[in-house]
């Protein structure tokens, strides 16, 4: 698969954080698009492929999904770059990924994700989300516990450069 762009990073910081975090059992997609069912819900999909797309808030067979939702708009941020916001959504299951149902571990698996994405030079945290407030942009209808024992929901939010002669 060939990326250009913005892709690029994220794929840099995909590649990062499946690196540094050591979790097992993740399902880490990249870019999903916000796109809208049949219904009229607007959902995050990822491309798989001769037109396909795969829907990817109602997979609970993981302990973690991970995908990065970009802000609809991007600006110049020199004459070699363009800068967005950037998300990066973590849907855990807490119990599957720390083995540890007698302890609630959300700060922990924050911790863990802030200081490995605290690493990456292409993105400058700004705020971490959590709950369904993660997802606000997304119909949600279909997730039953968001922030409730084992399931924890949050994003971390920052700016993200890329090149433009690499799009």
């Amino acid at each position: 698969m060939v990326e250009y762009g913005i892709d690029i990073e994220i794929e840099k910081i995909r590649r990062h954080l499946l690196k540094n975090l050591g979790w097992l059992g993740v399902e880490m997609f990249g870019r999903a698009y916000k796109n809208v069912t049949k219904d009229g819900k607007l959902v995050p999909e990822v491309y798989i492929g001769n037109g396909e797309y795969k829907e990817i808030l109602t997979s609970d067979l993981k302990s973690v999904t991970v995908f990065f939702v970009d802000s609809d708009e991007h600006t110049k941020a020199n004459s070699l770059e363009m800068q967005t916001d950037l998300s990066v959504v973590f849907i855990v299951n807490l119990v599957k990924l720390k083995g540890n149902n007698n302890t609630r571990l959300d700060a922990l698996v924050q911790h863990e994700v802030l200081s490995t994405l605290k690493q990456t030079t292409q993105f400058e945290i700004s705020e971490l989300t959590k709950g369904l407030d993660a997802l606000k942009e997304f119909d949600t209808s279909k997730i039953k516990l968001s922030d409730m024992q084992p399931y924890h929901i949050f994003s971390v939010t920052g700016k993200i450069k890329y090149k433009i002669n690499n799009c």
